[in-house]
């Protein structure tokens, strides 16, 4: 049920795309600039973690495969939503130190 792998890439991939987009709207980027940061990190999370997780990055992604079954409902909750939550808060956190510091 567990796999580490998973559970890397996907902390990994909601941590990148929780900083850099969160980034991008903090710096005052504007609507275009936090969508193309947003796209440019998923795309980037796709082409080095899909082949290991499918690159879910997200709950609602992985909640609806669940729904769907192409997820066990155990390996959603262990594999791809623990990490995803750990990795979105690590990532604001992170955001939150690198504001302060400047």
């Amino acid at each position: 049920m567990f796999n580490g792998k998973i559970f890397v890439a996907e902390l990994i991939g909601t941590f990148a795309l929780t900083f850099f987009g969160a980034g991008a709207a903090v710096a005052k980027a504007g609507l275009l600039g936090v969508a193309l940061a947003h796209g440019f990190v998923l795309a980037v999370m796709v082409y080095v973690f899909g082949h290991v997780s499918s690159a879910h990055v997200n709950p609602a992604v992985t909640f609806g495969l669940a729904l769907n079954k192409t997820v066990k409902w155990g390996q959603a909750v262990v594999s791809y939503w623990i990490p995803q939550f750990i990795g979105a808060d690590s990532g604001s956190d992170r955001r939150r130190v690198e504001e302060s510091i400047q």
